[in-house]
């Protein structure tokens, strides 16, 4: 966890960048230099001014670190050590992509076992494309601060250095809640012949429609796998989804009835429920030996007649879509953030409140009619609406959102809003997600997004004993219906939600100078002029404590076929890890 103070900071010569303090090491890469000033040595005898990492891999794209030990003068970072993130391979890219992305730089202190966090103000976003692949900080570090040994960036000619990316990989998930004014009842009498030789565990009516939405009725004969079997009659409304859109949520007031045949004094039970793709009712509607009793009257002549009736058939529904044009992203200038918004009275509960232009990439909560929902949620007893979920980064999220404030958090007067990590009974035992997230309240008339994120976005901890995280105190409720403000139009309303989640990929890489002797290696070849082979290999020889062998075109390779010898010096990586770089000064030489 970061902390604000835990020993003196650098001072930062540029006021858009933050420094803090973690215990937490970075969880993407992390470059190990057992030898800086030997690599320092290195890039300026060869006329080199910065050393680039192997490659590591975060949201589905290859990045690379380039670190100046002398500081990348060309951007103002002389006297320092400078750092940067690179996209690699932008070759390969699609024409015109841009890879949004936040990144958090790190520097260790060996001394204290803290790592010096070091990145752009409320981690601002970058754009990453082909004609600008590289962003970073240039001042990252004094180099008087990090060579002075007591603050324990560099010990024993060792320093660390590390990074996070957090891709904003735009699902264009989101949802609508919408009120329809006058809606028709609906009831459909279904008659079941030859009940008591039913045979299949559970039937199924004919779909039928009310409030423009597909519906049938669910039977189990001798019950359904929650009740002892042949105890009970099993009876179910369902939601036939597949005339809506997946993940579709309609509000229903519903009687399900199993009409008497001989006294009219039927068996029904009311329900209200959230619809999806599910089905809503009663395992143990009733008893089957009352069913079954011809004496009562619901069976007559092996027929058994159920009913439902919908009295309040979908006024409120929520549809959750793909909403690829539902806003058209606008391009700022370098995507920035506008200005700090600091117009608001009341406790932000060390939130960071700034305005933006781009709309959030993860998910999107409308809201046609507020006051709707706020009253439903209240009539019914409810606190608080739940979205449908939404997949970041392999894991599943949803929103609740508390219209009239969650009181039991003091947000009574507020607008309460939190993201939840889903199905957490499947994930392993003990495990944690480590994620920051930021909210979004759209202002309608000046087309911009108010975002609300913890102080620094700082990382929460997700898990099956604390699963919700979020701000009680989001937006209070007068700034919120001022309809000057934008926020709430016409009784419509917009929230979003972004999900940073942090993987440890434990990539890295470790440069290192190996103290060797100069070694010679010679490769004797007989009969040269009438060499027939196209290319020849020495066998294998070991330098340093590597493997190597020479690779002879005696009439030239691809480049240099029949003009020129070509002579190669080459490194057998089956003894090494992947990805390593070795530095090494060599010489070849020609004897007759």
């Amino acid at each position: 966890m970061e902390a604000r103070v835990i020993h003196p900071l650098p001072n930062s010569e540029d006021p858009l960048v933050t420094r803090l303090v973690s215990d937490v090491p970075p969880a993407h890469y992390t470059f190990n230099i057992n030898s800086f000033s030997e690599l320092s040595k290195i890039l300026s005898k060869t006329g080199l001014k910065k050393y680039e990492s192997g490659n590591f891999e975060i949201g589905g794209y290859k990045w690379t670190l380039l670190l100046y030990p002398d500081g990348d003068k060309e951007r103002g970072g002389e006297g320092h050590i400078s750092l940067s993130l690179v996209l690699a391979k932008t070759n390969s890219l699609p024409l015109g992509l841009e890879v949004n992305a936040s990144f958090k730089f790190f520097v260790y202190d060996q001394i204290r076992d803290k790592y010096l966090t070091i990145e752009y103000e409320n981690r601002k976003e970058r754009r990453f494309q082909a004609i600008k692949n590289e962003w970073g900080v240039p001042k990252l570090l004094a180099l008087t601060t990090f060579n002075n040994a007591a603050n324990g960036y560099l010990i024993n000619n060792c320093c660390i250095f590390g990074v996070e990316v957090f891709v904003r990989s735009c699902t264009g998930k989101g949802e609508s809640f919408s009120v329809i004014r006058h809606p028709q009842a609906g009831r459909l009498s279904w008659k079941v012949k030859h009940f008591s030789s039913l045979s299949k565990r559970f039937i199924c009516s004919r779909d039928f429609t009310v409030g423009g939405h597909k519906w049938h009725l669910l039977l189990y004969p001798k019950g359904d796998s929650t009740v002892i079997e042949g105890n009970s009659l099993s009876f179910f409304l369902r939601s036939n989804d597949s005339m809506g859109h997946p993940g579709q949520k309609i509000y229903v007031e519903y009687t399900l009835r199993v009409r008497n045949q001989v006294a009219g004094n039927h068996k029904e039970q009311k329900g209200v429920h959230w619809f999806s793709a599910n089905a809503r009712g009663w395992s143990n509607f009733m008893l089957l030996s009352d069913l079954t009793d011809k004496r009562k009257g619901y069976m007559v002549k092996g027929t058994v007649i159920v009913e439902v009736e919908i009295t309040r058939p979908p006024p409120y529904s929520i549809t959750s879509e793909l909403y690829p044009n539902l806003f058209e992203r606008k391009r700022s200038e370098e995507g920035k953030l506008l200005f700090l918004f600091v117009s608001f009275k009341e406790s932000l509960e060390l939130s960071t409140r700034i305005l933006r232009d781009q709309p959030p990439a993860h998910y999107t909560l409308k809201l046609n009619s507020f006051s709707q929902l706020a009253k439903l949620l209240s009539d019914t007893g409810v606190e608080k609406y739940e979205s449908g979920e939404f997949e970041v980064s392999g894991y599943k999220w949803k929103l609740l959102l508390y219209p009239n404030g969650d009181k039991n958090r003091g947000g009574s007067g507020h607008i309460s809003l939190y993201l939840v990590l889903s199905e957490t009974n499947a994930l392993r035992l003990g495990l944690e997600v480590h994620a920051s997230f930021r909210f979004f309240v759209y202002d309608q008339i000046r087309d911009d997004y108010l975002v609300i994120q913890d102080a620094d976005m700082e990382e929460k901890r997700f898990h099956a004993f604390k699963i919700q995280r979020g701000f009680s105190k989001l937006l209070a409720l007068s700034t919120l219906i001022d309809a000057a403000n934008g926020y709430l139009v016409d009784d419509c309303c917009i929230f979003g939600a972004e999900v940073f989640v942090t993987n440890c990929t434990g990539k890295g890489e470790s440069f290192s100078i190996i103290k060797q002797p100069t070694s010679n290696f010679s490769l004797p070849i007989d009969r040269f002029s009438s060499m027939d082979e196209y290319s020849t290999s020495s066998e294998k020889f070991i330098i340093g404590g590597h493997k190597w062998h020479l690779i002879v075109y005696p009439k030239g390779d691809a480049e240099g076929k029949d003009q020129s010898l070509s002579l190669f010096l080459e490194l057998d990586d089956s003894i090494i890890c992947h990805g390593k770089k070795i530095y090494v000064e060599y010489k070849f030489r020609y004897q007759e």
